[in-house]
């Protein structure tokens, strides 16, 4: 995998657990709120990111995530869950992209049978999160909390991949 593919992924990762860590300190009934046009609450959000990709990780390997089993059941699973899953999810990922071995997907989507190639999967991924953490952060501001920077830019600033000169 290139050094850019990897960043992108390992950004992926940094972002969702940014997220979390955030959202913890916030008061968690506003984090129950939904708004129209999102995909629900904040906390109903960052579970289906992460199921997501647990999703995501099994189409591109065929192995079941241990991740699964955290966001498993009903309710809210925990920050600690959260984490964890995002920190196994988002290192599958980066592990997965890197890989030239990684078998083309069969899968039906809404009863139509597809061929999906693996990089497809991997494109949705970033997408699909991006998405998601852009309502999640719509949520938070309607309510008058100022999310936290998960662009680029501040990624690349915190692991020193954009300095001041």
């Amino acid at each position: 995998m290139t050094p850019t593919l990897r960043q992108i992924f390992e950004h992926n990762r940094w972002a969702n657990l940014q997220l979390i860590d955030f959202c913890e300190q916030q008061d968690q009934s506003k984090l129950e709120s939904e708004l129209k046009g999102t995909f629900g609450s904040v906390l109903s959000t960052l579970r289906h990111i992460l199921s997501a990709e647990s999703r995501y990780v099994l189409a591109l390997s065929k192995e079941p995530s241990p991740v699964n089993d955290l966001l498993s059941g009903d309710g809210f699973p925990g920050w600690d869950a959260l984490r964890t899953a995002a920190e196994g999810s988002g290192g599958a990922l980066i592990n997965l992209a890197a890989r030239s071995d990684v078998e083309m997907i069969s899968r039906e989507i809404q009863g139509v049978p597809y061929q999906i190639d693996p990089w497809v999967v991997l494109l949705q991924v970033i997408n699909h999160g991006t998405e998601h953490r852009g309502q999640v952060a719509t949520v938070l501001t309607q309510q008058g909390i100022t999310p936290p920077p998960l662009d680029g830019w501040t990624y690349g600033e915190a692991i020193g991949g954009m300095r001041k000169v």
